[in-house]
């Protein structure tokens, strides 16, 4: 087990800050890049006529690999459940697979609006990272939680 001393939590809390921040911030600049390329007419798009096939694949993948990066960060958290709390390497493992599960996401949206010019890919995107930036991590799990009639340990 991973020691619970408050400092542990806080390094495990500010590395999985920074991880979020870094991933949302790739995410963040490519999106400025992609958008003001095909937005300005400098990027012509190579193959509109896959805009269907590609936003579906987006749709697709939003669909099903949201809801498995919810699943997959929950089976991580369980294993990393000790003394009431989530473990720092647990909480920073289980939102990074759904952060990076997400990217996957965005990345292949702007991708598609590259190569395509379709502009609805964008919604997906914007979709996708919404997910990340509400799970901006708070470190509420790594505090110890108590049900209402469970005796809490006195300090």
């Amino acid at each position: 087990m991973a020691d619970p001393s408050p400092d542990n939590l806080k390094r495990g809390l500010l590395t999985a800050r920074m991880l979020w921040a870094g991933l949302l911030g790739g995410e963040l600049a490519l999106g400025a890049i992609v958008v003001g390329l095909v937005g300005s007419g400098h990027a012509t798009p190579q193959a509109p006529q896959l805009a269907g096939i590609l936003t579906g694949i987006a749709a697709f993948m939003a669909l099903s690999l949201v809801p498995l990066g919810y699943f997959l960060r929950g089976q991580i958290y369980k294993r990393g459940w000790h003394d009431h709390a989530i473990t720092p390497g647990a909480y920073t493992s289980g939102n990074l697979m759904l952060w990076a599960l997400c990217e996957g996401i965005v990345m292949f949206g702007l991708m598609a609006m590259l190569i395509t010019g379709a502009w609805v890919a964008l919604a997906i995107v914007a979709a996708a990272a919404l997910v990340q930036i509400i799970n901006y991590p708070t470190g509420r799990p790594l505090q110890p939680a108590y049900s209402p009639w469970e005796r809490r340990p006195t300090p």
